[in-house]
């Protein structure tokens, strides 16, 4: 029977509902992997992470690590578990990097012909670091290189360049990193989940696309509209076949542009006029049965979690660790 090495986290350190949804996460994928014939050794995310997955050996690693201590060492861990040569359930090195550093991904996604918004990215004393297109407002303000929304609250939406300099301070001196500033698209917003690798003339499988229903009048998808759940997802999204499969292509384009592999979600949001453009993409995706989108899409297409599980590893496994 193979061996699965299953890497993790124990979550943030500041945050206790974290940590009990890093729990459930790992207890659940754990027992999908049992439940599809495979031995699971844990192994917590750590500086001798790599020693101690090539001491192991097993057939594939599984990582649900957004690092040591930060979400920014996600792909800290994955640099680690690749230079192991074991194939890793994960995107590459390099999705990661570029899904983390939202700019990065929104000039590759550009550059593959996906719509995403203008974008402007400050630094420290106001200095321009990169921009796409024409920055039209009101504009969204939020850190470059963080994901679960933080960062973004009530003023983080501005309506003119007036109020942009001052929500632009407050993220560089509290995330200490620069400041990404993107037209701010006030249509609906979905999500969309992929499983799957363009290898051996294959090409992801795209989930059902899930809407995120804003409650109270909440516009943006903030820390605090995230940490209270206030939305309410719908899956499979009600929309026409016609921008479903826009989305579709959209998505399966920025998978690939960013080099990513296994499994990915990412994020569409609609303008006033209703075109989609994607926002990010997140390459690893929230895993917890019962609250996380991709759990949901696949009990939505009749995969449930543990034919989810199955899924991708054998995408990792059809792939090898190379692709």
């Amino acid at each position: 029977m193979a061996t699965v090495a299953l890497v993790y986290d124990r979550g943030s350190r500041h945050s206790i509902r974290n940590q009990l949804q890093a729990q459930r996460t790992r207890k659940a994928v754990k027992a999908a992997l049992l439940a599809n014939g495979y031995n699971v050794t844990e192994l917590a995310a750590g500086t001798a992470l790599a020693h101690v997955v090539r001491a192991l050996r097993p057939q594939l690693v599984f990582s649900l690590a957004t690092g040591s201590s930060t979400k920014n060492q996600q792909a800290h861990v994955i640099a680690a578990l690749e230079a192991t040569g074991i194939p890793v359930v994960s995107s590459s090195l390099s999705g990661h990097v570029f899904g983390l550093h939202k700019p990065a991904a929104k000039l590759l996604f550009a550059a593959a012909g996906v719509p995403t918004l203008p974008f402007v990215v400050y630094d420290e004393g106001g200095r321009t670091l990169l921009r796409l297109g024409q920055l039209a407002f009101p504009a969204i303000v939020k850190p470059a290189h963080e994901g679960s929304s933080l960062g973004i609250d009530s003023s983080s939406v501005v309506a003119d360049p007036a109020e942009l300099q001052p929500v632009v301070d407050r993220v560089i001196r509290s995330f200490h990193q620069p400041a990404l500033v993107e037209t701010y698209a006030p249509g609906r917003e979905f999500t969309v989940g992929l499983v799957g690798n363009f290898a051996k003339g294959r090409e992801p499988e795209i989930l059902p696309i899930e809407e995120i229903v804003f409650q109270n009048g909440d516009g943006a998808y903030t820390y605090d509209v995230k940490s209270r759940d206030a939305v309410t997802p719908v899956c499979p999204a009600g929309i026409d076949e016609e921008l479903a499969a826009q989305i579709r292509d959209m998505c399966l384009t920025a998978f690939r542009a960013c080099g990513c592999r296994d499994l990915a979600r990412i994020d569409v949001r609609l303008s006033a006029e209703g075109h989609p453009y994607v926002l990010e993409i997140n390459t690893l995706p929230g895993l917890e049965p019962g609250y996380s989108e991709l759990p949901r899409m696949a009990d939505a297409a009749g995969w449930g979690f543990n034919g989810l599980i199955k899924r991708i590893v054998q995408a990792c496994l059809l792939r090898g660790w190379r692709q």
